[in-house]
């Protein structure tokens, strides 16, 4: 399923439009912006609420009360996102920000919407290609949070070549990303 060069069969629509890069970072953009909007008051409530609780900012030397709090952001951030992304791509075929753009997120073979697992692996493998790439920096000794986002950005370099501009992480997924068209 990884050609430089799909020719989707997206049922009954004969000529697929497919956005350009730019189209899909804006949507990207979009997406990362309103996390930040609902993360960041999340964020900075349990900061406030840990410093009136605890009497100090997060150090060392941890109690089993603050090492829950430390959990709830991630934790918090990680359900925000699942149903940001995953959700979302399987019930309707966007994200907020793609809705905005105009384009959604369909199966290659069929044109309707992914799957929860399809959609589970198109938005876990980016952040786990990062991961990765920051863990073996480190494990060589550059211990630079560059080199996974450097990693991350391999992902949506077949999308320069490809005629339907499809990353890595959509080809694993099976998926591509269209204009949507007025109903």
């Amino acid at each position: 399923m990884l050609s430089s060069d799909p020719d989707p069969a997206l049922g009954d629509n004969e000529n697929p439009e497919y956005p350009d890069l730019f189209t899909r970072l804006g949507a990207w953009v979009y997406d990362s912006f309103m996390l930040i909007v609902v993360y960041v008051p999340v964020l900075i409530f349990l900061l406030v609420y840990w410093y009136a609780t605890y009497g100090s900012p997060v150090c060392c030397g941890h109690s089993s009360e603050e090492l829950t709090v430390m959990w709830i952001v991630p934790i918090c951030a990680g359900v925000g996102f699942g149903f940001h992304r995953i959700y979302r791509l399987v019930v309707t075929g966007q994200s907020p920000g793609m809705r905005r753009v105009g384009i959604e997120l369909v199966r290659l073979d069929n044109g309707r919407h992914i799957s929860y697992p399809k959609a589970l692996v198109r938005t876990i493998l980016p952040p786990a290609v990062a991961v990765f790439g920051y863990a073996a920096g480190a494990i060589v000794g550059f211990e630079n949070p560059l080199w996974g986002v450097l990693l991350w950005l391999i992902l949506p370099i077949p999308a320069l070549w490809n005629s339907a501009n499809r990353g890595w992480h959509d080809q694993l997924a099976g998926a591509v990303i269209v204009t949507k068209r007025p109903e």
